[in-house]
């Protein structure tokens, strides 16, 4: 009996312990570490060739092109790639001037940067990789948005301005 009587009071105390310790913790949870690649990357080259980047030209000799970019890396594992794209006409006149941002989540190492991607029904998803060497980054793009049409292993080069 008193056995009896002292596991019941054990088991109270050890539980009691518990609950004070767990309404006392103020500790907030873990964060992530900060990636190498947190900042912003701007878009300076499309396979080498500096912006403006031609992807198409037209029968009537208007074009497609990427004009501009920036990857903005977060410390919690997603980033916003930006690109921004125009259709001109051979005059000049502008006949679409859009901005096509993704988010995507992100992991790392100390000189990789891998970028998940997902296609619209999840059925082909793919990682792309960047290489990074002090202030440059190279990112091997698997496939570019369905705005450039079908382009396909493409190399972008970004460097870093914050």
């Amino acid at each position: 009996m008193k056995r009896a009587l002292f596991m019941r009071w054990r088991g109270l105390a050890l539980g009691a312990a518990v609950v004070a310790l767990a309404l006392g913790c103020t500790e907030d949870p873990p964060v992530a570490p900060e990636s190498p690649f947190t900042g912003t990357w701007v878009l300076e080259t499309v396979n080498g060739a500096p912006l403006p980047r031609v992807f198409a030209v037209l029968l009537d000799g208007s074009r497609r092109a990427v004009i501009g970019g920036e990857i903005i890396v977060r410390t919690r594992g997603r980033l916003d790639d930006t690109k921004r794209v125009i259709w001109e006409r051979p005059s000049g006149a502008r006949l679409e001037d859009a901005v096509d941002t993704l988010t995507a989540p992100f992991s790392s190492t100390p000189t990789q940067l891998y970028i998940r991607r997902y296609s619209l029904l999840a059925n082909n998803d793919w990682v792309d990789t960047g290489t990074v060497s002090g202030e440059s980054l190279q990112l091997r793009a698997r496939l570019l948005e369905e705005r450039f049409g079908t382009q396909r292993n493409v190399v972008l080069g970004y460097r870093r301005v914050r």
